[in-house]
């Protein structure tokens, strides 16, 4: 693949993601994930889910599959890149499972 064929695919790519509409909700189901995080643990998610998403669109069909579902597996697969994160509750810091951030409730 070329440059040029790689720029209109990252194009076509930033333009799925950022749609009027489509990008509040992804980064609302963003929130479940790093709502607590410490800011370095929180940009490191998303430049990994980013480069998920990014690396996989090619494979992604709106045709079967939402963009909804399909950004909360990237982000969940950022998370499960490392077993621990820091997250904040009320004023101090704990370190949580990978776990424990993707299924709370479990």
């Amino acid at each position: 693949m070329n440059d040029r064929e790689v720029e209109k695919l990252w194009i076509a790519f930033v333009e799925m993601m950022t749609r009027t509409g489509v990008f509040a909700r992804l980064a609302e189901q963003c929130g479940l994930y790093i709502g607590h995080m410490s800011n370095a643990d929180r940009e490191e998610v998303l430049e990994i889910a980013l480069g998920m998403a990014w690396t996989g669109s090619e494979h992604f069909n709106p045709g079967k599959r939402s963009l909804l579902s399909y950004w909360d597996s990237c982000l969940t697969e950022a998370v499960r890149t490392r077993p621990m994160w820091r997250l904040r509750f009320r004023e101090r810091f704990f370190l949580v499972t990978s776990d424990e951030i993707v299924n709370p409730y479990a």
